[in-house]
């Protein structure tokens, strides 16, 4: 019971002080190596730990959600982050369609509604300066900067980091919740960031990227 306990602590322990939250499991597997559990057997209790916790919350979610569907409706936070996937997506969307040459109408085509921002205003848009300003005093706001850069031959690597860095500091925020259903939301939303910077860092590697380069590309995570 007790090692139960400091592996517990000591797993979010060495996720918090390690990049990537990649700590913790390391961790762990040395307490157990002491303890005189072989390292093999321990990457395997570790893996199997955290396996089980994505199964749990991935089954107590969705079953939530179909015992009470009303659970959503209530929780500003969750009206918040889907306000802010629809202001990235379509912040996306206005850039490639401005870069392509694209009139109005092909734009209005392709953004999705009831984001903060309207799709009559991003559609109206005809520049990188009121794009920029569009997106002013918003969690955007630096990702619309970008944006504009990017009409202008800047970098769209750094476009879209931007984009996705305001959604995950939007996350962030789910770390004041003490009780509902938004930690559950931000941590499932947390570990898919995780998996795509391991897929993005392996891939790199394989096909010969610099260390350096694919770090720059790698977003910023919840922890």
């Amino acid at each position: 019971m007790s090692l139960g306990v400091v592996l517990t602590w000591l797993n979010y322990f060495g996720s918090a002080v390690t990049p990537m939250q990649s700590g913790g499991g390391p961790f762990q597997v040395y307490v157990l190596y002491k303890k005189g559990i072989p390292i093999g057997k321990g990457i395997a209790i570790t893996l199997i730990r955290t396996m089980l916790t994505i199964l749990i919350l991935s089954l107590v979610v969705p079953v939530a959600l179909l015992l009470d569907p009303d659970i959503l409706k209530g929780s500003p936070f969750l009206k918040g982050y889907a306000s802010i996937l629809v202001d990235s997506a379509n912040l996306r969307s206005a850039v490639r369609t401005l870069r392509m040459g694209k009139n109005q109408d092909f734009l209005a085509e392709v953004l999705v509604p009831d984001g903060n921002v309207s799709v009559q205003r991003i559609s109206a848009c005809g520049d990188k300066d009121s794009l920029a300003a569009l997106y002013a005093h918003s969690p955007l706001e630096k990702a619309a900067a970008l944006g504009g850069e990017a009409l202008s031959g800047g970098s769209m690597t750094a476009f879209e980091l931007a984009c996705d860095n305001a959604v995950n500091n939007y996350l962030r925020g789910a770390k004041l919740i003490a009780y509902g259903c938004e930690p559950v939301v931000a941590y499932l939303a947390a570990v898919e960031g995780e998996i795509q910077a391991a897929r993005m860092i392996l891939t790199g590697r394989l096909a010969g990227v610099e260390p350096q380069v694919i770090r720059e590309r790698l977003r910023e995570l919840y922890a």
